[in-house]
């Protein structure tokens, strides 16, 4: 984000680090000549874990939600079934 030094004061603080505590910082873009807006929310994933833990695999064992692999596709069909896909 080349332009968070202007628009970090959009955000909160907590903990040294910026969040999204009320309302989401509202940007917009030019695509081929149309503005398009959109809401950013920030959230930082390391307060959301109690003690020393600080990644998201940790974080999705504590709520029973296994971290995914960037590298696997995962599909969840109707009947609840995974299909794991290189």
């Amino acid at each position: 984000m080349a332009d968070f030094a202007s628009i970090k004061r959009q955000f909160d603080g907590v903990q040294n680090t910026y969040v999204t505590l009320r309302k989401p910082y509202e940007a917009r873009v030019n695509v081929a000549s149309h503005t398009r807006k959109f809401c950013v929310s920030l959230v930082d994933t390391q307060l959301l874990m109690p003690g020393a833990s600080k990644n998201l695999a940790a974080l999705g064992e504590l709520y029973a939600f296994p971290k995914l692999d960037p590298g696997e596709k995962r599909v969840v069909q109707a009947d609840g079934s995974i299909e794991q896909h290189p």
